[in-house]
């Protein structure tokens, strides 16, 4: 089960899909996922797998600062580094759609994410 550090641990599979033709694998694609439950309990709160956890999170735009905003995915993972630091566990992603490489890395890494479209 995929669950977000620090009390759980951020579990991903990978499911290969596999496109043949005439017994011969013609095209390939790796999608890597994970599976959890988030339920609201009203006397026990935001359950992740069954586990209460305390959401601490931040608001974050697409743009990397001073890099502006084309993707770049050590920085965005450095970002990532330091908010874990900080002891955040979850991001919003605001107004604009992220990166799919951002999604990768915090789901590597264990972040819940709140993704938004305007």
């Amino acid at each position: 089960m995929w669950g977000p550090l620090p009390l759980q641990k951020p579990h991903l599979y990978v499911a290969v899909t596999r496109l043949y033709h005439k017994d011969k694998c013609i095209d390939q694609y790796e999608t890597r996922f994970g599976i959890r439950s988030v339920i609201f309990d009203p006397q026990k709160g935001i359950l992740v797998n069954g586990k209460p956890i305390h959401i601490q999170g931040v608001n974050q735009h697409h743009d990397l600062g001073a890099l502006g905003a084309a993707f770049n995915t050590r920085a965005a993972e450095r970002q990532l580094e330091l908010l874990q630091e900080m002891g955040c566990n979850a991001i919003r992603l605001a107004h604009n759609p992220p990166a799919p490489e951002l999604l990768d890395l915090t789901d590597r890494m264990g972040f819940l994410v709140i993704d938004e479209i305007f």
